[in-house]
Protein backbone atom coordinates (compact mmCIF):
# COMPACT_ATOMS: atom_id res chain seq x y z
CA UNK A 1 0.00 0.00 0.00
CA UNK A 2 1.51 3.12 -0.64
CA UNK A 3 0.02 7.24 -0.65
CA UNK A 4 -0.14 10.22 -2.94
CA UNK A 5 -1.32 13.37 -3.94
CA UNK A 6 -4.77 13.10 -5.40
CA UNK A 7 -8.08 15.32 -4.73
CA UNK A 8 -11.10 13.95 -6.15
CA UNK A 9 -13.82 16.86 -6.46
CA UNK A 10 -15.35 15.24 -9.42
CA UNK A 11 -16.45 16.82 -12.88
CA UNK A 12 -16.80 16.04 -16.41
CA UNK A 13 -14.90 17.32 -18.60
CA UNK A 14 -17.23 17.52 -21.21
CA UNK A 15 -17.91 21.10 -22.19
CA UNK A 16 -19.36 22.54 -25.08
CA UNK A 17 -17.27 25.35 -26.63
CA UNK A 18 -15.84 26.66 -23.81
CA UNK A 19 -18.86 28.78 -22.43
CA UNK A 20 -18.15 30.08 -18.77
CA UNK A 21 -20.70 29.70 -16.22
CA UNK A 22 -18.38 30.10 -13.56
CA UNK A 23 -21.20 30.04 -11.13
CA UNK A 24 -21.07 26.67 -11.16
CA UNK A 25 -17.87 25.61 -10.12
CA UNK A 26 -17.66 22.55 -8.67
CA UNK A 27 -15.11 23.79 -6.22
CA UNK A 28 -17.93 26.71 -5.22
CA UNK A 29 -18.38 24.54 -2.12
CA UNK A 30 -15.95 24.31 1.17
CA UNK A 31 -12.69 23.28 -0.08
CA UNK A 32 -11.81 20.14 2.16
CA UNK A 33 -8.41 20.60 1.47
CA UNK A 34 -5.77 18.41 0.27
CA UNK A 35 -5.66 15.05 0.38
CA UNK A 36 -3.56 11.59 0.17
CA UNK A 37 -4.96 9.06 -1.36
CA UNK A 38 -4.38 5.28 -0.70
CA UNK A 39 -3.28 2.92 -3.75
CA UNK A 40 -3.62 -0.60 -3.59
CA UNK A 41 -4.32 -3.45 -5.84
CA UNK A 42 -7.62 -4.87 -6.25
CA UNK A 43 -6.25 -8.25 -6.18
CA UNK A 44 -4.56 -7.88 -2.82
CA UNK A 45 -7.94 -7.10 -1.18
CA UNK A 46 -10.93 -7.32 -2.96
CA UNK A 47 -14.19 -5.48 -1.80
CA UNK A 48 -17.11 -7.46 -0.43
CA UNK A 49 -19.81 -8.52 -3.22
CA UNK A 50 -22.86 -6.08 -2.97
CA UNK A 51 -26.23 -7.03 -2.59
CA UNK A 52 -27.03 -6.42 -6.16
CA UNK A 53 -25.91 -4.50 -9.28
CA UNK A 54 -26.68 -2.80 -12.90
CA UNK A 55 -25.21 -2.39 -16.73
CA UNK A 56 -25.55 1.10 -17.43
CA UNK A 57 -26.73 2.51 -20.58
CA UNK A 58 -26.91 5.40 -22.94
CA UNK A 59 -27.96 6.38 -25.87
CA UNK A 60 -27.63 10.51 -26.11
CA UNK A 61 -25.12 12.76 -28.30
CA UNK A 62 -24.34 16.29 -27.91
CA UNK A 63 -25.89 18.77 -25.83
CA UNK A 64 -28.57 16.41 -24.87
CA UNK A 65 -27.16 13.14 -23.71
CA UNK A 66 -29.70 9.82 -23.08
CA UNK A 67 -29.01 8.19 -19.91
CA UNK A 68 -25.49 8.30 -18.05
CA UNK A 69 -22.90 6.07 -20.66
CA UNK A 70 -21.19 3.69 -18.76
CA UNK A 71 -23.01 3.94 -15.52
CA UNK A 72 -23.81 1.24 -12.91
CA UNK A 73 -26.70 1.61 -10.20
CA UNK A 74 -25.40 -0.44 -7.55
CA UNK A 75 -27.17 -0.78 -4.14
CA UNK A 76 -23.48 -0.66 -2.18
CA UNK A 77 -25.05 -2.04 1.35
CA UNK A 78 -24.22 -5.56 1.43
CA UNK A 79 -21.24 -7.07 2.66
CA UNK A 80 -20.17 -4.35 5.59
CA UNK A 81 -20.92 -6.46 8.59
CA UNK A 82 -17.86 -7.44 11.10
CA UNK A 83 -15.68 -4.90 9.00
CA UNK A 84 -13.25 -3.04 10.98
CA UNK A 85 -12.04 0.30 8.92
CA UNK A 86 -14.66 2.80 8.12
CA UNK A 87 -16.46 2.16 4.58
CA UNK A 88 -14.84 4.02 1.80
CA UNK A 89 -16.39 4.13 -2.12
CA UNK A 90 -15.87 0.54 -2.53
CA UNK A 91 -16.99 -0.94 0.38
CA UNK A 92 -19.82 -3.11 -0.80
CA UNK A 93 -19.25 -2.82 -4.61
CA UNK A 94 -19.29 -5.69 -6.44
CA UNK A 95 -15.69 -7.15 -8.10
CA UNK A 96 -14.59 -4.87 -10.73
CA UNK A 97 -16.44 -5.92 -14.45
CA UNK A 98 -14.76 -3.77 -17.50
CA UNK A 99 -17.44 -1.27 -19.23
CA UNK A 100 -16.21 1.42 -21.27
CA UNK A 101 -18.62 4.67 -21.46
CA UNK A 102 -19.93 5.98 -24.57
CA UNK A 103 -17.08 8.59 -26.12
CA UNK A 104 -17.52 11.92 -25.27
CA UNK A 105 -16.14 13.23 -28.60
CA UNK A 106 -18.68 16.06 -29.75
CA UNK A 107 -18.61 17.79 -32.86
CA UNK A 108 -19.60 21.18 -30.46
CA UNK A 109 -16.77 20.67 -28.51
CA UNK A 110 -13.55 23.16 -29.58
CA UNK A 111 -10.84 22.68 -27.53
CA UNK A 112 -8.18 24.12 -29.55
CA UNK A 113 -4.97 22.48 -26.88
CA UNK A 114 -7.00 18.94 -26.50
CA UNK A 115 -4.82 15.65 -26.03
CA UNK A 116 -3.70 14.93 -29.49
CA UNK A 117 -4.82 17.20 -31.17
CA UNK A 118 -8.43 16.38 -31.36
CA UNK A 119 -10.58 19.57 -30.85
CA UNK A 120 -13.15 17.15 -29.55
CA UNK A 121 -12.39 15.83 -26.91
CA UNK A 122 -12.82 17.77 -23.79
CA UNK A 123 -10.11 15.78 -21.66
CA UNK A 124 -9.23 18.55 -18.56
CA UNK A 125 -12.08 20.52 -19.26
CA UNK A 126 -14.46 22.00 -16.56
CA UNK A 127 -17.57 20.30 -17.88
CA UNK A 128 -19.32 22.39 -15.30
CA UNK A 129 -18.50 25.61 -17.47
CA UNK A 130 -21.63 24.38 -20.03
CA UNK A 131 -22.94 21.51 -17.75
CA UNK A 132 -25.23 22.94 -15.12
CA UNK A 133 -28.90 23.55 -15.04
CA UNK A 134 -29.66 26.74 -16.81
CA UNK A 135 -26.76 25.93 -18.68
CA UNK A 136 -25.69 25.80 -22.57
CA UNK A 137 -25.67 22.29 -22.11
CA UNK A 138 -27.53 19.16 -20.35
CA UNK A 139 -26.45 19.56 -17.39
CA UNK A 140 -23.92 16.78 -14.87
CA UNK A 141 -24.01 16.38 -11.27
CA UNK A 142 -20.89 14.55 -11.75
CA UNK A 143 -17.35 14.20 -14.14
CA UNK A 144 -13.88 14.32 -15.15
CA UNK A 145 -10.45 12.67 -16.58
CA UNK A 146 -8.66 9.67 -15.70
CA UNK A 147 -4.82 9.88 -17.38
CA UNK A 148 -1.99 7.67 -16.06
CA UNK A 149 -0.13 9.74 -14.14
CA UNK A 150 -0.75 13.53 -12.48
CA UNK A 151 1.05 15.30 -15.39
CA UNK A 152 0.18 12.81 -17.73
CA UNK A 153 -2.24 12.81 -20.95
CA UNK A 154 -2.50 9.66 -21.73
CA UNK A 155 -5.99 8.34 -21.31
CA UNK A 156 -7.00 5.67 -18.64
CA UNK A 157 -10.17 3.80 -20.43
CA UNK A 158 -12.74 1.40 -18.69
CA UNK A 159 -11.78 3.29 -15.41
CA UNK A 160 -14.50 2.81 -12.66
CA UNK A 161 -15.20 5.53 -10.26
CA UNK A 162 -17.54 5.32 -7.74
CA UNK A 163 -19.91 7.77 -5.25
CA UNK A 164 -20.71 6.16 -2.13
CA UNK A 165 -23.64 8.33 0.12
CA UNK A 166 -23.14 7.95 3.97
CA UNK A 167 -26.37 5.65 4.05
CA UNK A 168 -24.46 3.10 1.68
CA UNK A 169 -25.76 3.60 -1.80
CA UNK A 170 -23.84 4.03 -4.17
CA UNK A 171 -23.33 4.79 -8.23
CA UNK A 172 -20.27 4.36 -10.63
CA UNK A 173 -19.35 5.75 -13.85
CA UNK A 174 -17.01 4.71 -16.17
CA UNK A 175 -14.40 6.16 -17.97
CA UNK A 176 -14.50 6.16 -22.43
CA UNK A 177 -11.65 5.84 -24.60
CA UNK A 178 -10.72 9.46 -23.98
CA UNK A 179 -10.73 8.77 -19.73
CA UNK A 180 -13.19 11.08 -19.70
CA UNK A 181 -16.86 9.90 -17.39
CA UNK A 182 -20.01 11.42 -15.80
CA UNK A 183 -22.85 11.28 -15.12
CA UNK A 184 -26.44 13.36 -16.13
CA UNK A 185 -27.79 15.27 -13.13
CA UNK A 186 -31.11 13.69 -13.97
CA UNK A 187 -29.60 10.56 -13.02
CA UNK A 188 -27.62 10.74 -10.03
CA UNK A 189 -26.96 13.54 -7.51
CA UNK A 190 -24.32 13.67 -4.54
CA UNK A 191 -25.60 13.40 -1.27
CA UNK A 192 -23.18 15.66 1.32
CA UNK A 193 -20.65 13.57 2.53
CA UNK A 194 -19.77 11.15 -0.19
CA UNK A 195 -16.82 8.77 -0.29
CA UNK A 196 -14.95 8.65 -3.69
CA UNK A 197 -12.53 6.35 -5.46
CA UNK A 198 -11.42 4.84 -8.65
CA UNK A 199 -10.04 1.66 -9.46
CA UNK A 200 -9.68 -0.50 -12.72
CA UNK A 201 -8.92 -4.24 -12.77
CA UNK A 202 -5.47 -4.72 -10.39
CA UNK A 203 -5.39 -0.84 -9.03
CA UNK A 204 -8.06 1.04 -6.30
CA UNK A 205 -7.26 4.15 -5.74
CA UNK A 206 -9.21 6.21 -2.76
CA UNK A 207 -9.68 9.46 -1.73
CA UNK A 208 -9.81 9.82 1.82
CA UNK A 209 -11.58 12.95 2.15
CA UNK A 210 -15.32 12.90 1.68
CA UNK A 211 -16.75 15.16 -1.16
CA UNK A 212 -18.69 17.90 0.95
CA UNK A 213 -21.63 18.16 -0.81
CA UNK A 214 -23.53 17.91 -4.19
CA UNK A 215 -20.98 21.55 -5.22
CA UNK A 216 -17.85 19.50 -5.33
CA UNK A 217 -18.65 17.16 -9.02
CA UNK A 218 -16.47 19.63 -10.98
CA UNK A 219 -13.44 17.88 -10.58
CA UNK A 220 -11.57 19.76 -13.37
CA UNK A 221 -12.61 23.12 -12.12
CA UNK A 222 -9.50 25.04 -10.95
CA UNK A 223 -7.83 26.24 -7.64
CA UNK A 224 -7.07 23.02 -5.60
CA UNK A 225 -9.23 20.96 -8.34
CA UNK A 226 -7.94 18.61 -10.99
CA UNK A 227 -8.04 21.34 -13.24
CA UNK A 228 -5.62 22.93 -10.61
CA UNK A 229 -2.70 21.83 -7.87
CA UNK A 230 -3.98 18.45 -7.50
CA UNK A 231 -3.35 17.81 -11.50
CA UNK A 232 -5.43 14.72 -13.15
CA UNK A 233 -7.02 11.85 -11.44
CA UNK A 234 -4.91 9.01 -12.03
CA UNK A 235 -4.39 5.72 -11.91
CA UNK A 236 -2.16 3.56 -10.94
Amino acid sequence: MKSRSFWLSLALATTLGGAALGAASGCSAPDPGAVNTTTRHATQSPPPAATSDGTGTGTGTGTTPGTTPGTTPDAGTGGEGGTTNPPDAFTGANAYKQQTGLTTLQAQHNFPNAPGGNTQNPAGQNCMDCHVTGGAATAFSVGGTVTTGPASTTPVASAQIRFRAPDGTAFSVFTDAQGNFYSLASDHVLANDTATGARTADTVVIMPDHLVNAGQGACSAGGTCHGGTAKYIHLP
